[in-house]
Formats: C-alpha cells, sequence, structure tokens
C-alpha cells in the first residue's frame, strides 16, 4: 500500500481524527450541559445557552488545519488553542449582543434546551453540525467558489422558505436571521466541495450528516410548531442536499476544476 501524501492522510490518521473529535465533542457536550445545570437560574435569566459552545469546542479541538488530518503528538500545533480562544470568543460576543437586542425589545430569548433532547441525538447534532459546518466555511474562501454558485443559491432559498413558514421568525433579531442563511450556506459550500469525492453509501452519509446538522437550527425556528413539522423541514433540507450533490456530480463541475488545479500544480513542479 503506497504512503499517504500530506493531502491524502492514511487510514490510521483519518481513523486517529474521527476517534478524538468523538471523544472531544462528548466530553464538550456532557461537561457544557453539567455547566448549564449548576448554574440554569442565572443562565436562563440573561438568555445565555453554553451548550452552544460545545460545536465550537468540538472543532477547535479535533480538525486540524488542513481540514482533514489531526496533528497530535509532536505534531500539535498551538494555534488550534488559539483558534479556540478566538472561536469562543466569538460566539460569546454573538450572545451579548443577542442578548442585549433581545432585553431591548423586551422578548424571550429563541434557545433550545439540550437537556431536553435524546443523549444519541444531542451528540449527533453538535458532532455532524460542528464538523460539517467548520469543513462548510472553510470551503467557502476556496478559489472555485464559483462552481458551488448553484448549491449557495439552493441552500439560501431553502433558509429563506424554512423562516417564512414559521410567522414567528420575523419577529426574531436580524442577527439571527443573518445566522439561519450562514448556516444553510455552510453546509452547501461543504456539498459542492466535497460532494465529487463522496460516491455511494458515502453520499448517503454525507447528505444524512446535513440532515442531523440542520436539527439545531429548526428547532430553535420552529420551537412552536411541534416534532411533525420541525422534521419535514428537515426533510426538504435533506432532498435539496441531495438534488443539488447529484446535479455537481451530474455536471462535473468540480471534476474539471480540480483537474486543472492539479494540471497546474504539475507544471509548476
Amino acid at each position: 500500500m503506497p504512503p499517504a501524501s500530506p493531502d491524502q492522510p492514511s487510514r490510521a490518521d483519518l481513523a486517529t481524527s474521527v476517534a478524538a473529535f468523538a471523544l472531544v465533542t462528548v466530553a464538550a457536550a456532557w461537561g457544557l450541559n453539567l455547566v448549564q445545570q449548576t448554574w440554569a437560574e442565572p443562565l436562563t435569566a440573561a438568555g445565555i445557552r453554553l451548550s452552544w459552545l460545545a460545536p465550537t469546542l468540538g472543532a477547535v479541538a479535533a480538525l486540524p488545519l488542513r481540514g482533514t488530518r489531526l496533528r497530535i503528538g509532536r505534531r500539535f500545533s498551538w494555534v488550534v488553542v488559539g483558534r479556540a480562544l478566538v472561536a469562543i470568543g466569538s460566539i460569546a460576543l454573538c450572545w451579548m449582543v443577542l442578548v442585549q437586542l433581545y432585553r431591548a425589545d423586551a422578548r424571550p430569548m429563541p434557545v433550545v434546551n439540550f437537556g431536553q433532547l435524546p443523549w444519541p441525538l444531542t451528540i449527533l447534532g453538535v458532532a455532524f453540525g460542528t464538523l460539517f459546518t467548520e469543513l462548510g466555511l472553510r470551503s467557502v474562501l476556496h478559489p472555485t467558489l464559483r462552481t458551488r454558485l448553484p448549491l449557495l443559491a439552493a441552500a439560501g432559498i431553502t433558509g429563506l422558505v424554512t423562516a417564512a413558514a414559521n410567522p414567528r421568525i420575523w419577529t426574531f433579531a436580524p442577527v439571527v436571521l443573518t445566522l439561519a442563511i450562514v448556516h444553510h450556506l455552510a453546509y452547501a459550500a461543504l456539498a459542492a466541495v466535497w460532494i465529487d469525492r463522496l460516491k455511494g453509501g458515502q453520499l448517503v452519509v454525507a447528505t444524512s450528516a446535513g440532515f442531523v446538522m440542520n436539527l439545531q437550527l429548526v428547532l430553535i425556528l420552529n420551537e412552536e410548531a411541534g416534532v411533525l413539522y420541525a422534521w419535514a423541514c428537515l426533510a426538504a433540507v435533506w432532498l435539496l442536499s441531495a438534488a443539488g450533490a447529484w446535479w455537481l456530480n451530474r455536471s462535473h463541475l468540480w471534476s474539471r476544476q480540480q483537474a486543472g488545479t492539479d494540471r497546474v500544480a504539475s507544471d509548476v513542479r
């Protein structure tokens, strides 16, 4: 078996990354839920949910700088620690802004208490949501963004339709609406970049992961609409994601662009 290149991690590298990601995510979710239960009263009064930090902690601790391979041991980089601090500070700042907006308008915060969800669902939502959103945001910065515009547009429309279906969303702060749209765009960017490399059963896993990821957003936007409505919205997102992935594979846009990139890199070498 040929050795893996830096851009093509070995199975051992990937297994280590997946295991570390799972452990960090579960530990973060468990610890932050414990903190939330311990100081439930002041956190509820302030409208802050520390459970939202669990995905951030899982992402910065388990995802490598390259996006696929974990840096451990001597190869560990303190940049990961820096990313963790920046991400935690950013999330905290966003929540403080939201708290001030809702206090000014005397409206309750749109929050989801992870303690009310089954543990397997909580862990899946945190893990998949973090992984796919993080990789999706990385993908947005890729120079071949033009090959993803159809999926980006489809995801943005899905986010707007999901929001419009619930009249209560229009009473939310503009920051919440912006986060909802960015959330969908991140997954669309990820799908457009990676879907050409995912075949057969892996394609099902990828779209299913995006399906689970959107659970957090749908529960927030539709917390008064009932479970069936939330799952119907999730099904629509899943179908749109699968259709976009199928279209991208059929058009071979990413394949052609990647082939050109590889050719340029080969000529440079």
